[in-house]
């Protein structure tokens, strides 16, 4: 497969990869997640089964991380959220 730019992202600070979704983060603080949107991996509900880059909805963001079914956000409070699959607690 080639590389390819992906499209609606400008500013970005940080990105993360889990195995089937991505996140970025602006210099902003703003989030945007894409890829498989199951177990709601991504922030957001969607019917799609594969999104394109989306703003989630929070703000400051200043680090960010994916696993497999999960994803880890750090806001500039120093808080953490975590969205996505929870059955072992992650």
């Amino acid at each position: 497969s080639e590389m390819a730019l992906v499209e609606g992202l400008d500013d970005v600070k940080g990105v993360a990869a889990g195995a089937c979704h991505s996140l970025a983060f602006t210099s902003k603080g703003t989030l945007y997640a894409w890829g498989l949107a199951s177990d709601g991996r991504l922030g957001f509900t969607t019917e799609d089964a594969s999104a394109p880059p989306t703003q989630v909805a929070l703000e400051g963001v200043v680090d960010a991380s994916a696993g497999k079914y999960h994803s880890l956000v750090v806001a500039s409070e120093g808080v953490v959220f975590a969205f996505g699959d929870n059955s072992y607690g992650q």
